[in-house]
């Protein structure tokens, strides 16, 4: 009786697998109709789109869906026949039809909106839509990896021999991609000065005697950030003293983190080829790309180079070589305060694998090293409260680090409910989806960004908890980690489901899970790089409603070239400057550079670009316009040319 009932059973779950296309069709029709219908959910795959509910009949919705199911039968099809053309059509068509079942999930989300459970969770679709689109491509190379005939396709002994020379390939046009886009959006006129070319004239002053010194800040930057890693490009500024050098330097450090992902993954899983994929899904990875090229126009921060040195950490960490850990621990340290919180859940870990001694080194050093640089070094440069806390005023905003750590903890509730806000929970989708969720198998890593992640959660201002800034930057080589280790601690669970679809044995049906979960992590991050990111692969580069779009943001205008020609020459290397937001970032290799209006009266040249959209809701904001500014300054306009305006103290001159 019970092997009748087991039998009936697995029919019935193999006649309903093969329903599983026609709802996966179902599924893409729906989210199809309700982006049509619903402008918040069309922004969320095409930002500015207008969509108009009332184009949207009874008949097209109906065609629409009908569409979409004949469309994933197609594919059905398709798929069956390509990868397991040998077999019967029948027995083809239910082995891949279990494909499709990670569609549902949209389907899910529609009935729960639909039903006013969840007020718009239709908007968290796209990452339905993602995860799901990962998930049918890593299934089917799951199950093309288990059948016995794997080991013939020429393609899977070649990407094994040539995995390495696959990794440095990637890196290299990683690196040429971003350093050309980074370049281009220079010659553009579209990098703000505060936030990327004040670094490089920190390098500038620390060069001539003064220490990390920037005019953006009246203090030494320390009063900002304990973060020193950028003296490294010391001696490359010093050959080329230029932002764009540092860009190309930043961006090729971040591409170098696919190489610690390749050991780590080869180590873990044995497999050359499934470590090369792992390592490009860390280059195609959003939350990365990111911290290289933000949203808005900041272009370099030395945070950057905590990436590789955390990701060589955990690396390190895994093969028990302190000593190279420590070193990239400290890199680690070294491109910001705030990295010393994973690096001490790192020593965590020691502690809980009864490596007592250098648990307890590394767990104290990086503890003191936070409290301190908190609580005494940059309030101690700044003279004030470190400006941290202002990230937190759903906690008071009378904090300080004793009294922030009480209310998080004492208060669970609140803290929960800081946490887990609808936006929060699209944050930490947007940081997990595009891996294809595997860190959230690997508790170890889970353990190491608790902190850090904690630091994004329970923040108040909107930019730390978006991975469009640099924010997510601690968290980013940890989320990479873990997506190896969660392949790494699936691959057991996975054959006993694959045993029910596959008659294989045990090791064909491993190496078809190990292949599915591989290409489940690097198809995410494909397809979240296209919905997600600004490359050259997504929406974002190629949309024309954003200042993302290619044309606007890495083409330079005449207005550009005019800048370069004509602005730029009319001041001397040694005068003192005060420039609007993005003409600003052109004058930082001097000692006194200021955004405008900051250093009117006090410095020799103003360069104002006159249609600054910054600049103009700034003065807009305080009540007053840029004609009045200038109505009554010491200063004789040199040049006014396509909206450029230079004014020189000295009188000299006339107007042009």
């Amino acid at each position: 009786m019970p092997e009748r009932h087991q039998g009936t059973g697995k029919a019935l779950l193999e006649r309903l697998l093969m329903l599983a296309p026609a709802a996966a069709g179902l599924a893409v029709g729906v989210l199809i109709v309700e982006a049509l219908r619903f402008e918040r959910l069309a922004w969320r795959f095409w930002l500015g789109a207008r969509p108009d509910p009332e184009s949207v009949s009874y008949g097209k919705v109906v065609v629409t869906i009908i569409l979409s199911v004949l469309a994933a039968h197609v594919v059905w099809v398709a798929v069956a026949r390509i990868f397991d053309g040998r077999r019967g059509w029948l027995e083809s068509l239910r082995r891949h039809a279990v494909s499709f079942v990670p569609f549902a999930s949209i389907l899910v989300l529609f009935v729960i909106d639909a039903h006013g459970i969840i007020p718009d969770a239709m908007l968290f679709s796209v990452h339905a839509l993602v995860i799901s689109a990962g998930a049918f491509v890593g299934i089917t190379s799951g199950l093309a990896a288990a059948r016995p005939q794997y080991e013939d396709h020429p393609w899977a002994p070649w990407l094994e021999r040539r995995a390495l020379v696959v990794v440095c390939a990637a890196a290299v046009v990683y690196w040429i991609t971003f350093s050309a886009m980074g370049t281009l959006q220079y010659l553009s006129l579209r990098i703000s000065y505060t936030d990327t070319a004040s670094w490089e004239q920190m390098l500038w002053n620390t060069m001539r005697g003064r220490f990390l010194v920037t005019s953006a800040f009246d203090h030494m930057f320390f009063g900002e950030h304990v973060q020193f890693v950028h003296l490294l490009l010391l001696p490359f500024y010093a050959l080329l003293p230029s932002l764009v050098t540092l860009m190309i330097l930043k961006s090729a450090v971040l591409a170098s983190g696919a190489f610690p992902v390749y050991l780590l993954a080869r180590r873990r899983l044995q497999s050359k080829a499934a470590a090369a994929l792992l390592a490009c899904a860390y280059l195609l990875y959003p939350a990365m790309q990111y911290v290289d090229l933000e949203l808005v126009n900041n272009t370099f921060r030395p945070v950057a180079f905590a990436i590789p040195a955390l990701l060589w950490a955990v690396y390190f960490l895994d093969r028990r070589r302190m000593w190279a850990f420590s070193l990239a621990a400290f890199v680690a340290l070294a491109s910001k305060e705030e990295m010393a919180l994973p690096v001490m859940m790192m020593g965590v870990l020691l502690l809980l694998d009864r490596k007592y001694t250098w648990g307890a080194v590394v767990t104290v050093f990086t503890a003191v090293w936070f409290v301190v640089s908190v609580v005494w070094v940059i309030p101690g440069v700044r003279g004030a409260p470190t400006h941290m806390y202002l990230y937190y005023l759903d906690f008071g905003d009378d904090l300080t680090f004793t009294r922030l750590l009480w209310r998080v903890v004492s208060n669970p509730l609140h803290t929960l409910s800081v946490a887990l806000q609808p936006v929060k929970i699209d944050y930490l989708l947007l940081l997990f989806v595009p891996l294809g969720l595997r860190p959230l198998f690997s508790w170890r890593m889970l353990l190491v960004m608790l902190p850090s992640l904690g630091t994004t959660l329970l923040a108040s201002r909107d930019p730390s908890f978006t991975i469009y800034y640099h924010y997510q930057a601690a968290l980013v080589p940890l989320l990479v980690a873990g997506a190896v280790y969660g392949v790494e601690n699936c691959r057991s669970i996975l054959p006993r489901i694959l045993c029910r679809l596959v008659e294989a044995d045990k090791s064909t049906l491993e190496r078809g899970a190990a292949a599915g979960l591989v290409v489940l992590v690097f198809a995410s991050s494909f397809f979240g790089n296209i919905l997600f990111a600004q490359s050259p692969l997504s929406l974002l580069f190629h949309n024309p409603n954003m200042d993302t779009h290619w044309r606007r943001r890495y083409v330079p205008d005449e207005r550009a070239r005019l800048f370069f020609r004509e602005v730029r020459p009319l001041v001397p290397p040694d005068a003192g400057v005060s420039a609007t937001e993005f003409l600003a970032t052109y004058f930082a290799a001097r000692r006194d550079i200021h955004v405008f209006p900051i250093g009117l009266g006090d410095v020799e040249y103003l360069v104002i670009d006159s249609r600054d959209r910054w600049m103009l809701e700034t003065l807009s904001k305080v009540g007053t316009t840029l004609e009045a500014i200038l109505a009554d300054v010491p200063y004789r306009k040199i040049y006014d040319r396509d909206g450029f305006l230079v004014y020189r103290m000295d009188g000299s001159g006339g107007d042009t």
